[in-house]
C-alpha cells in the first residue's frame, strides 16, 4: 500500500498485530511505520520530526519513545502529539507534519495513527454508545511526508465547525472510561452543511467536485457515508473505497482515512484526491492531494 506526499508520502495501513503479553491490547504501529519507510525509500535516520495521532489512549512515555526505540528513530527527533481529536485526527496530524515539512526543504516527517477503539467498548448504555460498539475497531497507519518530484503532493488543507451541532457528537471521559456519544442527527446535518463548506473551499483552488479523481471520505458509518455523497451529489460509487475498507475493517478512527487513501492510490487514481473526516463539535478536516500520472 503505498503514498506518498508534499512531493514524497509513503503510507501503510494495517490492522494492528497485538504482543503476545498478559498486558492489555494496543496497537503496533511499528510495522505500519516500517513498510512506509520502505514504500517511501526512506531510512529512519533521516526522519526529522515524528508525529503521533490517537484519541483512544494516554501514557508517557507515550507511543513517540515507542516508535524511536523500535525503528530506530534518532533520539534529537523533533516529537509532536496530536490527541482527542477524533476521527479526523490524521488530517490534523498531516497538517502538522506537511508544515514541518513546507518550513524546512530538509525535514522528513513521519506521521503515526494508533487507535485502540475495543478499550472502550461499553455493555449496555445508550443507544449511540451500542452503535459505536458495532461500528468501531483498532488500526494503525502511517505517512512519511518529505520532498520528492514526482510523486504525490499535498495541495491544501482546510477546516469547518458546524454551526450549532456542539451536542451531536462529543467523546468524553467519566467513571467508566472513555464515552461517545453520536446523535442520529449527524447524517442529516451533513447532508444539508456539506455542500456549503466544501463546494467554496474546492472553488478556492480551482476545482469542482467534478474535477475530482477519487474521494477519501472517512467511514464514519454507512449513513454518513450516504449523506456525503447525497449532499454533494456524487455518483453512486463515488465513495466505494471508503464503503470497502468500512466493511472489511469497521471505523478505526484517526487511522481510518488513511487506509481509504492507501486504497485509492492502490487503484491507480490520478489526479486531484478529495479526503475529509468529521469529529466532535461536530467539526470537519479537508485535506487535498495532487497524485501526478506515472
Amino acid at each position: 500500500m503505498n503514498n506518498r506526499e508534499k512531493d514524497r508520502k509513503g503510507v501503510r495501513a494495517q490492522r494492528p498485530a497485538w504482543p503476545d503479553t498478559a498486558t492489555p491490547p494496543a496497537p503496533s504501529p511499528a510495522q505500519p511505520a516500517r513498510d512506509a519507510l520502505s514504500t517511501a525509500e526512506v531510512r529512519p535516520d533521516r526522519i526529522t520530526h515524528l508525529v503521533t495521532v490517537s484519541c483512544t489512549g494516554a501514557e508517557s512515555p507515550g507511543l513517540d519513545h515507542d516508535l524511536i526505540e523500535r525503528l530506530g528513530l534518532s533520539p534529537r527527533i523533533s516529537r509532536t502529539h496530536v490527541g482527542f481529536m477524533g476521527c479526523h485526527g490524521a488530517i490534523n496530524g498531516m497538517a502538522v507534519g506537511s508544515a514541518f515539512v513546507g518550513t524546512d526543504p530538509d525535514a522528513v516527517a513521519m506521521v503515526v495513527c494508533a487507535e485502540v477503539c475495543s478499550l472502550h467498548y461499553h455493555i449496555g448504555g445508550t443507544w449511540d454508545q451500542q452503535v459505536a460498539n458495532a461500528i468501531f475497531a483498532d488500526g494503525a497507519a502511517c505517512a512519511i511526508l518529505g520532498r520528492r518530484p514526482g510523486r504525490p503532493t499535498v495541495r491544501a488543507f482546510g477546516s469547518e465547525v458546524f454551526p450549532n451541532t456542539r451536542d451531536l457528537m462529543s467523546w468524553t471521559i467519566g467513571d467508566r472510561g472513555f464515552r461517545m456519544h453520536l446523535s442520529p442527527r449527524v447524517p442529516g446535518v451533513l447532508r444539508r452543511h456539506v455542500r456549503k463548506w466544501f463546494e467554496p473551499w474546492l472553488a478556492a483552488h480551482r476545482l469542482t467536485p467534478a474535477d475530482i479523481a477519487g474521494w477519501a471520505v472517512h467511514p464514519g458509518g454507512k449513513d454518513i457515508l450516504e449523506a456525503v455523497r447525497t449532499g454533494l451529489e456524487l455518483p453512486d460509487d463515488a465513495l466505494a473505497e471508503s464503503q470497502a475498507v468500512l466493511d472489511a475493517h469497521g471505523n478505526m478512527s484517526s487511522a481510518t482515512v488513511l487506509w481509504v487513501i492507501d486504497a485509492l492510490l492502490r487503484r491507480g487514481t490520478t489526479g486531484p484526491i478529495a479526503s475529509m473526516a468529521f469529529g466532535p463539535g461536530l467539526t470537519g478536516e479537508a485535506m487535498l492531494l495532487d497524485v501526478p500520472r506515472g
